[in-house]
């Protein structure tokens, strides 16, 4: 992958038609490509809208993944690579840019093709920032425990729908010679899932937002109570100890080989399992914890944005309309496994994608995942105490005075 901006022509064939010279307007697309799956996949939807749109032509700039990430600011503010659009996460990386100025709102294009009908409340929510919509969501994917379906019969597990089910299930996991869950910390910000469930299930995703933003202390007695419900899952031995310093790919296999019963994982867990067990996986929620608490999901959404300064704002309009159509949604999300946001697509026929797709479109509302959700350098804090915490057996209250040490630094420092 290119270490900064790539040349057009480096870039596809689609670029370098729209490069030779646009016929009556151009749309130029900025983009961090993680892979050559989502390369291609780019590829193709710039050559789809460039042979459906003859008069229009859409050409892309592309930029190494944590290259584009220090410099969308920037160039949103000062317009340096030229683009029009931008590709970004929704939540509170999207309002950031929204509340600076950096990205114009979309009313125009989501009235016009009524996007309310197109998109959950909850999707809607996380493009928005106050009560206007400011992207085109995506894609999206979910979080939750995988499982062996043949295991937990073999066994006598029972899906968990509440928390004292869950508690059952790790308890008799432990009897039959199993973890009852596994996690991996070789990926630092895996652990993030835990702390982000137990709040959302606890304390709902207003508080989930505002506690990420800094808006709240971490001193206070509701994240205590996130912090003793995770206790007693790693005080109780939940996590297998032989995956503790294995990345999330590496600890797979535990789950697979009947070591661990279940897997906090997100939807990328899919990609690596084997076909002979792909049809035995089975994917269950993070089980409820509190009576009347809508079920709030974390699930990460990608979005284009429009920059403020776009030169080309009637051909962006455009394009931006035509993404969200769900046969463009369903291409750019299916290759790589992630989830369509257009709710007028049927749900996927693979039961797992399936499952996902439903609990979505169901949630109350979706938060981005911690390391997403969290302003300034609070992310990198909050995993490193995440670790700690799991690992080195870290103390509640430590745990949150170090948090709260973090969310009072001061910006210029993060």
């Amino acid at each position: 992958m290119v270490a900064g901006l790539a040349t057009t022509a480096g870039w596809s064939q689609a670029g370098e038609r729209a490069a030779a010279g646009a016929k009556d307007d151009e749309v130029v697309l900025s983009l961090m490509p993680y892979s050559g799956i989502e390369r291609r996949q780019f590829d193709a939807w710039v050559a789809r809208f460039n042979a459906e749109h003859p008069r229009l032509h859409a050409r892309i700039v592309a930029t190494a993944p944590e290259t584009y990430k220090t410099e969308l600011a920037g160039r949103l503010a000062g317009g340096t690579d030229g683009a029009d659009l931008y590709y970004w996460f929704a939540g509170t990386r999207l309002r950031e840019l929204a509340g600076r100025g950096l990205i114009a709102p979309l009313d125009d294009v989501w009235r016009s093709n009524d996007l309310a009908q197109a998109f959950t409340p909850a999707v809607t929510q996380a493009v928005s920032w106050r009560g206007r919509p400011f992207a085109i969501p995506l894609n999206y994917y979910q979080w939750g425990f995988y499982y062996r379906q043949s295991t937990f019969a073999r066994a006598g597990l029972a899906v968990p729908s509440n928390w004292q089910q869950m508690r059952e299930l790790a308890a008799k996991a432990r009897t039959l010679g199993m973890a009852p869950t596994v996690l991996g910390l070789g990926d630092p910000w895996a652990s993030a899932a835990w702390f982000d469930y137990f709040d959302l299930r606890l304390n709902g995703l207003a508080f989930h937002l505002a506690l990420t933003q800094g808006q709240v202390a971490f001193t206070d007695a509701r994240v205590r109570a996130v912090f003793e419900a995770w206790r007693t899952v790693r005080d109780e031995r939940w996590y297998l100890a032989d995956a503790r310093d294995l990345t999330w790919r590496e600890a797979t296999p535990y789950l697979l080989r009947d070591r661990a019963a279940t897997y906090l994982m997100g939807n990328f867990f899919e990609s690596a399992l084997p076909d002979a067990v792909r049809a035995d996986v089975g994917f269950f929620p993070f089980p409820r914890m509190r009576s009347g608490m809508p079920d709030y999901e974390d699930g990460p959404t990608d979005v284009l944005m429009l920059s403020a300064r776009a030169g080309h704002r009637a051909a962006a309009a455009t394009f931006l309309a035509w993404t969200s159509r769900p046969e463009i949604q369903q291409m750019l999300a299916e290759p790589y496994g992630k989830l369509a946001t257009h709710r007028g697509l049927p749900l996927p026929q693979d039961p797992l994608a399936r499952a996902g797709a439903r609990l979505l479109r169901e949630a109350a509302g979706i938060a981005q995942y911690f390391d997403r959700d969290c302003a300034g350098d609070l992310a990198a804090a909050g995993i490193r105490v995440f670790n700690a915490f799991v690992r080195d057996g870290l103390s509640v209250g430590a745990a949150q005075a170090q948090l709260e040490a973090a969310r009072q630094r001061p910006p210029a420092r993060r």
